[in-house]
């Protein structure tokens, strides 16, 4: 990550073709995914997703300056992606719950 001496970063964001996020409140933020491929975990085999997004923003405790870098993340494909239990409903319980 750099931080810039620049303080909007819109011409940044333009000039690198970024889409922009988040516009307001004194905040921006503008990114774009530079590669998304189908790559194989060489011990494993495991199918995942290989993503990098180049971004700019503004980050309160940098006032005046812009913020350039990117992300890189490794992700199961949506179908393989794992069940999160903690995010499911829980289960209906009680009176009336059979379905009667």
């Amino acid at each position: 990550m750099a931080v810039l001496d620049q303080a909007d970063p819109r011409p940044l964001a333009k000039r690198l073709g970024l889409e922009t996020g988040y516009d307001q409140d004194g905040k921006f933020m503008a990114g774009r995914e530079l590669v998304s491929r189908d790559v194989t975990d060489p011990k494993t085999g495991e199918a995942q997703i290989e993503s990098i997004i180049l971004s700019v923003s503004t980050v309160a405790s940098h006032p005046g300056k812009t913020l350039a870098g990117c992300t890189y993340s490794l992700d199961l494909p949506e179908e393989e992606a794992p069940a999160r239990p903690e995010l499911a409903p829980p289960p209906i319980t009680g009176p009336g719950s059979d379905g009667h």
